[in-house]
């Protein structure tokens, strides 16, 4: 999906995780976690969104892997990044359900990417292989060391294949109308959630009293 999908549907559920607990400056910080969480994952290609303002890492994350086959869109990433984002949102504000807006968003990510073809593996685990060039077979000093590698590595083999299923849709990126849809859906959230919880604040009597006499200081 396009950076603008991940980061506009991930705003829109920060937003809601926000108007759980209320109020302006929770709705604002729900869409700003939700945003960030949304678009993070992209952090493994430069041209991103996210790649651009950490281009340094981007790079290094696609010298040593395909976009979307990082660590980056993988469940336990976008879970841990989540709740970090999250939980600085919490420190800020005091409220805890910013946590939720962060993991939602970045899960959200891997959802609309497993709605295109070329699809993410979430749940993929990646586990060290072991180097063999420089044992050598029998050696007297470990005996069965060779056996316990090779062993090892096989199950590396089998781990990568059980966790590496690619889940994948019939959309193209930046081709697909379902995108826009996407988005403009997500905004209708973010206006009614914003509208039906900021309206008491923005209509209460005395704000009204305010909003008179500046009209009339610069009318």
């Amino acid at each position: 999906m396009r950076g603008s999908t991940h980061l506009i549907a991930g705003a829109a559920l920060g937003v809601m995780a926000g108007s759980l607990v209320g109020g302006p400056a929770e709705l604002v910080a729900g869409g700003v976690v939700g945003g960030l969480g949304g678009i993070i994952s992209d952090v493994d290609h430069p041209g991103s969104m996210a790649g651009r303002w950490l281009r340094p890492v981007a790079v290094w994350l696609e010298e040593r892997s395909h976009h979307r086959d990082s660590l980056t869109h993988t469940f336990w990433f976008c879970a841990a990044a989540g709740f970090f984002l999250g939980y600085i949102a919490w420190i800020l504000t005091g409220e805890p359900v910013l946590i939720a807006a962060g993991v939602l968003a970045c899960l959200s990510h891997l959802v609309l990417d497993g709605m295109t073809r070329s699809g993410v593996r979430p749940f993929r685990v990646w586990l060290p292989r072991l180097k063999l060039r420089n044992l050598r077979h029998g050696d007297k000093a470990f005996p069965g060391t060779k056996a316990s590698w090779l062993n090892w590595n096989r199950f590396v083999d089998k781990v990568e294949y059980w966790t590496g299923r690619r889940f994948r849709g019939r959309f193209y990126t930046g081709k697909s109308p379902v995108e826009p849809l996407i988005e403009i859906a997500s905004l209708l959230v973010i206006a009614a959630v914003g509208y039906f919880e900021l309206s008491p604040f923005i209509f209460n009597g005395d704000n009204l009293e305010i909003y008179r006499t500046l009209a009339k200081l610069f009318g």
